[in-house]
């Protein structure tokens, strides 16, 4: 079984005969705009107070995940941030792609950054700094795909955990959506 943070890597494996079908929907990640304490932009969904701080010179650097070349998890969460910046009508002249967990968190190398939802949620970053949901396009689909021909039960069993009610609560603590 294969799960990921990126629907259309499940969908390029099955477009090249490598799993059993196209995979099944198990969660949408949902990106949000991060400032460690003490970042001069204030966080907004609009992402209307990062324009206030680039007009007014005050971030040198502002931090998200390159898609080409992140893990699987991270290049969602870059393909997505890429739309919601675009969506806002917002370039990209001010960011360097990157991993952005750690110096996002920091602030010593970023004033900010797009992270996903479940990472700002988390413990260590939640007091790290604040942090303002992006809208839509501001989402990575996650996908689960199998590609044994098998029908046995166990591996059947195995493949809709994912969708299965205990999953699910995890999910749903850690700030994903959930599909029907």
């Amino acid at each position: 079984m294969f799960l990921s943070a990126d629907e259309d890597m499940v969908f390029g494996l099955a477009d090249k005969g490598l799993t059993r079908d196209r995979g099944a929907l198990y969660a949408v990640g949902r990106i949000v705009l991060f400032v460690p304490s003490g970042s001069p932009v204030e966080p907004d969904g609009e992402l209307d107070g990062l324009r206030r701080a680039l007009d007014a010179g005050r971030v040198n650097h502002f931090a998200i995940a390159n898609p080409e070349h992140a893990r699987t998890g991270v290049r969602g969460t870059g393909i997505a941030a890429r739309r919601a910046v675009a969506a806002a009508g917002r370039d990209g002249s001010c960011w360097r792609e990157r991993q952005p967990g750690g110096p996002v968190c920091s602030g010593r190398d970023t004033e900010g950054g797009i992270i996903a939802r479940s990472l700002a949620l988390a413990p260590d970053f939640a007091k790290r700094g604040r942090f303002a949901l992006l809208p839509r396009p501001g989402t990575n689909r996650c996908a689960s795909a199998w590609r044994s021909e098998g029908r046995d039960r166990r591996r059947h069993a195995l493949l809709h955990i994912p969708a299965g009610p205990a999953a699910r609560a995890i999910m749903e603590r850690h700030g994903f959506m959930l599909p029907e």
